[in-house]
Formats: C-alpha cells, sequence, structure tokens
C-alpha cells in the first residue's frame, strides 16, 4: 500500500532521492575540500608527504682525535716546544690541527704514496699553505717561541 501512496504522491518519492543524495555526496564533498585545501596550502601538502616518508639518522661511531689525558698532552707540548710558548699560541696551534684534518690528510698522502704514479714528498704544498697561513697569523715574537733554541736555527 505505500508503493502505492508514493506513486500517488510524487513529493515522498522526491524526499527519498534527496535523503539517497545527500548521504552519497556529503562525504564525497568533504573529501573533495580536503584535496582542494591540500592543493592550495603546497606547503601543507608538502608536510603531510613528509610525514609518510622514513626518518634516517647516522653518528659517527668513533672520534677523529683520541681522547688524550691532560698530563699527556702538556709532555708533548714541553718537550716540542720552548718553555716560552704562550697558552694562547698552543691553543692556536691545537684549533688550526684539529680543524684543518683535510689538509693533514692529503699530506700524510703525499708522505706515502699508494700508487706507482704518485710522487712521495717531505713537504707537501698542503702543509706549506698551512705554515704559511699559520705565519700571517702569528707575529714575530710568538713565531721565536714556538720552537727550542736547537730547532731554531738560521740556515
Amino acid at each position: 500500500m505505500s508503493s502505492k501512496s508514493e506513486a500517488n504522491n510524487p513529493s515522498a518519492h522526491i524526499q527519498n532521492n534527496i535523503k539517497i543524495s545527500t548521504i552519497v555526496s556529503l562525504p564525497l564533498l568533504g573529501l573533495l575540500m580536503l584535496f582542494q585545501t591540500i592543493a592550495h596550502l603546497p606547503s601543507l601538502g608538502f608536510l603531510l608527504f613528509l610525514l609518510f616518508c622514513p626518518g634516517v639518522q647516522a653518528a659517527a661511531t668513533e672520534s677523529p682525535f683520541p681522547d688524550i689525558p691532560f698530563n699527556v698532552f702538556s709532555t708533548y707540548i714541553q718537550s716540542t716546544f720552548s718553555s716560552k710558548i704562550s697558552l694562547s699560541t698552543v691553543l692556536m696551534l691545537l684549533f688550526t690541527i684539529t680543524e684543518n684534518t683535510d689538509l693533514l690528510n692529503l699530506h700524510a698522502r703525499q708522505q706515502n704514496p699508494q700508487f706507482s704514479y704518485e710522487q712521495q714528498r717531505e713537504s707537501s704544498p698542503w702543509m706549506n699553505s698551512l705554515t704559511r697561513a699559520i705565519q700571517r697569523q702569528t707575529n714575530e715574537r710568538k713565531l721565536k717561541t714556538l720552537f727550542k733554541k736547537r730547532k731554531f736555527q738560521k740556515i
């Protein structure tokens, strides 16, 4: 009997179609609005993309320089340099060495060639450049206090 009443009442049939179309279309409109929001905000889209990317983290397993006790370092400084060397000069040399490890590696490679076409050199251009840079940054008085008298001889 209800089908006869619906057939006789066209407004009831239209209301049922509106309910079904509303139920189906609202989630689709919501998705469409979400995609448009992401499309208009590229940074948000990029952040969402990065959110789903796996992360990677790496750390060095060893320090480039060993953990040397201070008394060993002090003994080395006293045996290598003059007793008149200042703390600032020692620190300048230490930081120069620790910040220029690539130059030290290149110097070691030229002292110990690995291939037949490489030439062995006692004094590499890399060390010469580093030495000249240190000399430019250090005044004459401090340069004289670097070495002991027996090592600092004029030729």
